[in-house]
């Protein structure tokens, strides 16, 4: 299958300090590990939520999207609303709908749903402004967090708050630096459970229960902040710990394996998610439930399914495997696209290894001056994006060196038109070393193989700058005519050059083959 690992990376931050960042952007290395892990079986293509990706994205660009996107462009609501996007498309994607990652980054109205339906969790308040009156059922000490954030993000040991002016200063903090309500919720001292569940309901199941161990000294809260979860360098983290699986009675691991999968069912979560407990003197409460959790090798959630017995990529797997049955899928095996020799050289379809050259030879400008899109500056997103996200009929090959195997080239048929039975070619060669030595007429001459051997064509066209001699040169020696000139067509270095019309014709290849 094709399948897309859709993710969200933020170069600027729109709220928070700066260290968020940190968090945010960890995703990249969970891209290269879903991308390793999926790649032997099926044709991954890793793409960055963005608003080119929205304009080019269609039903028919993937077969399935491995979801992990936890925004869109630094707006942690864009988590939901990318989801949502799938869903109008039309294109399957791993993990919960847009409700539930609505309902669970809202981590007040998460809680009220809990609490209706007879699911522990510690009482809570929501404030959208630091004067607020607290609420005198309200207990402390409270713990202080942003309501639409995750990761721990906002969390530091000055979220634990025992007073009413601690409590309005941690409010204020929050409600300014992060630009949204902050939540207030009874701090629960006990043991710090997490349970990572599998599947769908009814088949849903809970994986070993992790723990998180705290080894912090004296007047230090055993919670789980920012600095434990992510700044290596900070006590907090290197005195938290996860073990898996935790050492609990039966009773209490029964207990919590129950109000996990209740949880689960309750708020919508598919494929995967995480619950997250504390185990206070009043047995296990619900802190909040994560419907898109980290699943980057040291995760709990990897710790979890390595204790049952999966390999982290059987884990990534079996995520891709539950929604791909929960959309009746049936999936295909890997395209193999064909390989076309022809003197000297050998043609492949692009694939996402090529991405590299071919950034490197589009912003050549001595490769690139009489494309007609020169001066254009080519990321490896956005050729990701054009190659394998786009939907399109155009034959794109990258030109290989036959005895090397070394990349050399670019070819394109594009405009395909199957009613007039015509096309256009383009082609490039992108390593110097093999510029003048008869490539550009091997290329020009598997295009007319390809163009009325295996298209069934009648006419083909090449659009060629005058001053591309050596790419003038390479058509009229496949037997390619000039047709027609385009007066000041291309600018090239402040300058306005013609451009040449070159076609051939069916009939025009029989007769020279006559």
């Amino acid at each position: 299958m094709k399948v897309g690992i859709l993710y969200n990376y933020v170069e600027q931050l729109e709220r928070g300090v700066e260290q968020d960042s940190i968090s945010d952007n960890e995703i990249l290395s969970t891209v290269r590990l879903v991308q390793g892990a999926l790649g032997s079986e099926h044709e991954v293509i890793p793409v960055r939520a963005g608003r080119r990706l929205l304009s080019m994205l269609d039903q028919e660009s993937f077969d399935i999207v491995f979801n992990i996107c936890e925004g869109f462009q630094g707006n942690v609501r864009g988590e939901a609303y990318m989801a949502g996007f799938l869903d109008l498309l039309g294109i399957p994607y791993t993990g919960s709908d847009p409700l539930t990652l609505s309902l669970c980054l809202d981590k007040g109205r998460a809680k009220e749903i809990l609490r209706v339906n007879g699911i522990p969790t510690p009482a809570w308040q929501v404030f959208e402004h630091h004067h607020q009156p607290l609420d005198p059922c309200l207990a402390f000490p409270l713990i202080v967090k942003p309501l639409r954030e995750d990761a721990s993000v906002g969390i530091d040991q000055s979220s634990v708050v025992n007073d009413d002016v601690r409590l309005r200063e941690r409010l204020d903090y929050i409600i300014g630096t992060y630009r949204q309500p902050a939540l207030a919720e009874e701090y629960v001292e006990g043991r710090e459970l997490n349970v990572a569940i599998l599947g769908n309901i009814p088949e849903a199941e809970t994986l070993p229960i992790s723990e998180i161990l705290f080894d912090l000294r004296e007047g230090r809260h055993r919670i789980v902040d920012y600095g434990a979860k992510w700044l290596e360098a900070s006590p907090e983290y290197q005195g938290t710990n996860g073990v898996c699986p935790a050492d609990l009675d039966h009773k209490v691991e029964e207990k919590v394996r129950e109000l996990a999968l209740k949880t689960f069912k309750l708020l919508g979560c598919k494929d995967y998610a995480r619950v997250d407990f504390r185990l206070g003197k009043d047995g296990p409460v619900v802190l909040e439930v994560n419907p898109n959790p980290g699943i980057n090798k040291d995760s709990g959630f990897a710790r979890s399914a390595m204790a049952l017995g999966l390999t982290y990529d059987g884990m990534i797997r079996r995520i891709l495997e539950n929604a791909v049955t929960r959309y009746k899928l049936t999936p295909t095996p890997r395209p193999v696209g064909r390989v076309y020799e022809s003197e000297g050289i050998r043609a492949r379809s692009v694939g996402l290894c090529d991405i590299p050259d071919l950034v490197r030879w589009f912003n050549d400008a001595c490769v690139s001056k009489f494309m007609q899109d020169s001066g254009t500056v080519h990321t490896e997103e956005s050729l990701i994006e054009s190659f394998f996200v786009k939907v399109h009929d155009d034959i794109d090959l990258i030109i290989e060196d036959g005895p090397t195997g070394r990349p050399i080239g670019f070819f394109s048929i594009y405009d395909i038109d199957t009613v007039s039975e015509s096309a256009e070619i383009s082609f490039l060669i992108g390593d110097e070393g093999f510029r003048g030595k008869g490539v550009g007429k091997a290329m020009a001459n598997l295009a007319v193989k390809l163009c009325f051997q295996e298209l069934a064509l009648n006419r083909v066209t090449a659009s060629v700058t005058v001053e591309n001699r050596a790419c003038i040169k390479a058509l009229e020696a496949a037997g390619f005519r000039r047709a027609g000139l385009l007066r000041d067509y291309q600018a090239v270095g402040g300058l306005r050059f013609d451009e040449s019309i070159y076609e051939m014709l069916r009939e025009d290849l029989l007769g020279r083959l006559h």
